[in-house]
């Protein structure tokens, strides 16, 4: 198993933290995410800080990061909106502190609160000016809690932060202790974006990096071709509709492989995979 992996209880939101972290540990996980949902986490105070200890200290799993909720962002395009999220962050910033996580997942802004704004052509420099003044703010608690804001790309288009690129020009000047970037490889994809392009231009333009496999998907078309040599002449079997899989058969369509057989219910995402490489989908039971 290795160590450094986690797993987000987001995705056992029927039932209470402690059996999330079953459900985490059951699946080879080490570290989790702590969702700030109600099932899991309550509002922030001493008392719940204790209650999450205490479930922490007696599981195997550890806890790693925690999530911000989706409300509280670090821009909106009203003053009193954007300073509750704030005093909300810092909150939850001191809150990961006591409990001994490492950083607080945020989304920089939601679509909703900018949707009405589409149309403004000062919308993306006032969300950018709003997050910056954000940062700001929430730096001393940073500081004292020796936790790090870590920032989520966004699924949606056309409004600011949706690439790592704007991120990462908008983290720069901050940190990289206390100010970080994450990539959501779902919300990559819903924009028909590579993650690998999203995070590893910078990191292949200036180290020797990209003369090795960078991750699984890379490490397994390397093995696949030493094993079978050409692979247009395979056929690729992926089961489920994951990103991991999906991942995996475009970059094994990349090094000539066109014959794909998707298992699973034929939902608009493995619909939408099957035309781009020519598969096919058959369902599970077959």
């Amino acid at each position: 198993m290795i160590d450094d992996t986690s797993s987000t209880t987001s995705s056992f939101r029927d039932r209470g933290l402690e059996a999330a972290l079953d459900a985490i540990g059951e699946a080879g996980f080490p570290q989790a995410e702590i969702c700030e949902a109600e099932e899991h986490v309550g509002t922030p105070s001493d008392q719940e800080i204790s209650r999450i200890r205490n479930i922490l200290e007696a599981h195997s799993v550890r806890g790693r990061t925690m999530h911000a909720p989706l409300r509280s962002t670090l821009a909106t395009m009203d003053a009193v909106s954007r300073n509750q999220s704030v005093e909300t962050l810092k909150e939850l910033i001191r809150m990961a502190g006591a409990l001994n996580l490492t950083d607080l997942v945020v989304h920089p802004t939601n679509s909703r609160e900018l949707a009405p704004y589409a149309d403004d052509p000062q919308m993306p420099q006032r969300v950018r000016e709003s997050v910056v003044r954000s940062l700001d703010e929430i730096m001393p608690v940073i500081e004292q809690s020796a936790v790090r804001i870590i920032i989520e790309n966004l699924p949606y288009t056309p409004i600011p932060f949706a690439s790592m690129a704007e991120l990462r020009s908008l983290v720069e000047p901050y940190p990289t202790e206390s100010v970080g970037l994450i990539v959501d490889i779902g919300h990559a994809y819903r924009l028909d974006r590579d993650p690998a392009d999203e995070t590893g231009e910078r990191v292949l333009r200036e180290s020797d990096l990209a003369a090795h496999p960078s991750s699984l998907a890379t490490a397994a078309v390397h093995l696949s071709r030493d094993v079978h040599g050409d692979l247009s002449q395979c056929t690729c079997v992926v089961l489920g509709g994951g990103d991991s899989g999906e991942l995996l058969a475009r970059h094994l369509h990349r090094f000539g492989l066109t014959e794909f057989i998707l298992m699973g219910e034929a939902a608009t995402r493995m619909e939408k995979l099957a035309q781009q490489l020519g598969g096919r989908i058959v369902p599970m039971d077959d």
